[in-house]
């Protein structure tokens, strides 16, 4: 029979679990892509140019989706839109902003329009995350004090 001469190990449960950083992950990649939609939406705002478009179709069962053509250097491009605020009609004759580097990327919404749109979610979506991180951060706390309390001292 051996005698250890190593003093018992106490075991120190995590108090910071795994699956509850996980709750923060979702958060954080919603925060990632409206954060990085935002930036891009106000980068193009500074550059934004305008053309008239118009309305060609609706489709109410799909979130109500509007479809509109517009044409920029010859070239006609056809995109469609959830609205916000308005409605519009078929034949409608609409301004249309769009990306002078990419005629392709366009809206019937003012880009710095949709740029400050987006940073009331985002606001709260960065209050809800930086709440729950403190929220774990705190129970963690709160249980290792309250370990600390029920702790039997050392033997000398």
């Amino acid at each position: 029979m051996s005698i250890s001469t190593f003093p018992a190990r106490r075991k120190h449960p995590k108090l910071v679990r795994w699956w509850q950083v996980l709750w923060t992950l979702p958060l954080i990649g919603v925060l990632f892509v409206w954060g990085r939609q935002a930036l891009i939406d106000r980068a193009i705002a500074a550059r934004q140019h305008t053309t008239v478009g118009t309305i060609t179709g609706h489709e109410p069962s799909y979130h109500d989706r509007y479809f509109y053509t517009y044409a920029v250097s010859g070239q006609t491009f056809r995109h469609w839109q959830i609205p916000h605020r308005v409605t519009w009609h078929l034949g409608q004759k609409v301004v249309v902003y769009y990306d002078p580097q990419d005629h392709a990327t366009s809206s019937l919404t003012d880009f710095s329009e949709r740029s400050a749109d987006a940073t009331g979610p985002i606001s709260l979506l960065l209050v809800l995350t930086v709440g729950l991180i403190g929220y774990i951060l705190y129970e963690a706390r709160h249980q290792a004090r309250a370990m600390d309390r029920t702790r039997i001292p050392d033997d000398p």
